[in-house]
């Protein structure tokens, strides 16, 4: 029994030291510098990608092969029924070899072009990555999915922790945006008071980031996916909202350069979102700015309303009746006193 207490009390005193530590830990964390936690965030953040890549990769792999293999049989066995038809249009009609070949080509050319059956390579890592940017960001296109038991727990898991690692680092490395922009603007002084310079600033800040985000990546998204340039914006935007509908994914399958330009991709989503969170934030501010306007404004109202009440009910007072009758009262208590019989009599014996 003594032994199980002795036991039970190291094991609870090990765990106190454990929360001291990690509470410790946390606290210094807290306390560094906005860019160390930025890079220690970013550590954390393409460690566990990367990971995470590897794991889906590992577990939906395996599946999209054989599904692959399955396709190519599939494609061999639709071949030589074609073949077979091709004999029996020789042998059962006047056409000749030739014109059977052309005339069943152009039928499986069709049937293949509605088929689609490529083989896919949704999950090699590079793609794989890309796939934990889009869960992590919860953009989700949706073109990619696990589809194995193993693979969706695993997706629910992954999840749950890395879409909240995603904010912490975003809204650091929105900090640290805003810090960039402070400096920039620093030259302009006590000039930043006026609320339109303000207003100018900001949409100088707007237009440049549409134009790095958005205007830009679209010409190389239009260049490499072959979209139109409105559909990269479109796809831009969609993106870096968060709205994700997966009508535009990007990649070039048939290229050995796929997985290095969804990674890239993967980058330009991260910058792009602390991009939209610094945004966010500088409207908070604009709307924070002019609700204090505005407060200040009615309190204003208010208290001109307040005095303007405040006079009427003093000039409702003096007007009123029992105050006239009050003030002819005193007056003539004040006449009786002046003409009382008193007043001479106390001036004589003074006297």
């Amino acid at each position: 029994m003594a032994d199980g207490k002795s036991d039970s009390s190291s094991h609870s005193s090990d765990n106190g030291e454990w929360c001291e530590c990690n509470k410790s830990c946390l606290k210094r964390f807290c306390h560094m510098n906005v860019y160390w936690r930025c890079l220690i965030l970013f550590g954390v953040v393409m460690i566990y990608l990367l990971l995470g890549g590897w794991i889906f990769s590992a577990l939906e792999r395996p599946n999209e092969i054989r599904q692959n293999e399955a396709e190519l049989e599939a494609n061999e066995t639709y071949f030589q029924t074609l073949e077979v038809i091709v004999n029996l249009l020789v042998n059962n009609s006047n056409l000749s070899r030739e014109e059977a070949m052309y005339l069943v080509n152009n039928v499986s050319d069709a049937a293949m072009r509605a088929s689609d059956l490529t083989a896919s390579e949704n999950w090699l890592y590079a793609s794989s990555v890309f796939f934990t940017v889009t869960v992590v960001t919860t953009i989700g296109y949706g073109a990619i999915a696990p589809v194995t038991r193993s693979g969706q727990d695993f997706f629910i898991i992954y999840a749950m922790v890395g879409i909240p690692l995603t904010v912490t680092f975003l809204a650091v490395l929105g900090v640290i945006l805003k810090n960039v922009m402070s400096w920039l603007v620093k030259p302009l002084g006590n000039r930043l008071k006026n609320v339109w310079v303000n207003v100018g600033v900001i949409l100088s800040f707007l237009v440049a980031g549409l134009t790095l985000f958005i205007f830009f990546p679209a010409i190389i998204f239009s260049a490499v996916d072959g979209w139109s340039y409105s559909e990269s914006v479109y796809y831009c935007f969609v993106t870096l909202t968060t709205v994700g509908f997966g009508d535009f994914v990007p990649g070039i399958p048939e290229s050995r350069f796929n997985g290095l330009y969804r990674i890239c991709t993967g980058a330009w989503i991260f910058v792009g979102l602390a991009f939209v969170v610094l945004v966010i934030s500088l409207m908070q501010e604009v709307y924070k700015h002019f609700a204090k306007k505005i407060r200040v404004k009615c309190k204003c109202v208010e208290h001109l309303v307040q005095e303007e009440e405040g006079l009427q009910d003093l000039t409702i007072l003096d007007n009123s009746p029992e105050h006239v009758i009050k003030e002819e009262e005193g007056l003539q208590d004040l006449t009786t006193l002046d003409n009382s019989p008193e007043k001479p009599e106390s001036s004589t014996e003074q006297n």
